[in-house]
């Protein structure tokens, strides 16, 4: 015999160090009040792994009710786990000259806390945010350079997602009797998430300029 669906009472979440309460909260797609739904547990599981903050091998969600209150509760157990990225290469080319690529990213990023110290470690953490910049260097011939700012919930209402960067490029073929070319490139990028047909689907705007 099947009862009565159960209706969400308390929603709790461990284990983010790092992470701040209010990315959880707008990730995870169950609410207290809200009718109890295997879909939705799913779902938020799926989003939370794809943050790419958590260990997915050691994410935990339990779900205990009180069949007198008619309630269930909400535990989701989380590990942190490294999510920045670093590249680096170099090399010397005889002629061309020292070769190499220098890009760092920080999934994880917060803006916000930019002005306190003790959250420098090594670039304040938590709100979700991405900062990505990269250095490219070909010798003599080409340099390149570019960085982005990404922040998935600008507004912090809806997953409304708004991008800034730059690029830029410099070509040197003087010595093949050529001249010089340097490429400077601007964007904004704004995102918003769609209802139809479902909520997977994700309109993108960018405006561009170049010179």
């Amino acid at each position: 015999y099947e009862g009565p669906q159960a209706t969400i009472d308390r929603v709790s979440f461990s284990g983010n160090d790092r992470t701040n309460d209010n990315v959880i909260r707008r990730t995870i797609r169950t609410i207290p009040g809200a009718k109890f739904s295997r879909s939705e547990i799913i779902r938020s599981q799926r989003e939370l792994a794809n943050l790419g903050y958590f260990n997915q091998e050691t994410m935990d969600i339990q779900t205990p009710v009180n069949p007198e209150r008619g309630t269930v509760d909400v535990e989701y157990t989380l590990e942190e786990t490294p999510s920045d990225q670093l590249e680096l290469s170099a090399g010397f080319g005889g002629f061309s000259g020292l070769i190499g690529t220098l890009g760092v990213t920080f999934n994880n990023f917060s803006i916000n806390n930019i002005t306190r110290k003790e959250a420098w470690s090594p670039l304040p953490t938590g709100d979700g945010q991405r900062l990505s910049i990269r250095v490219q260097s070909n010798g003599r011939f080409f340099r390149s350079y570019n960085g982005s700012f990404t922040d998935p919930w600008f507004g912090g209402k809806k997953p409304n997602s708004f991008t800034v960067g730059f690029a830029g490029s410099a070509f040197n073929n003087t010595t093949f009797g050529g001249g010089f070319l340097n490429i400077l490139n601007g964007f904004i990028g704004l995102g918003s998430s769609l209802k139809f047909p479902d909520d997977f689907f994700v309109s993108n705007t960018v405006l561009n300029l170049e010179t």
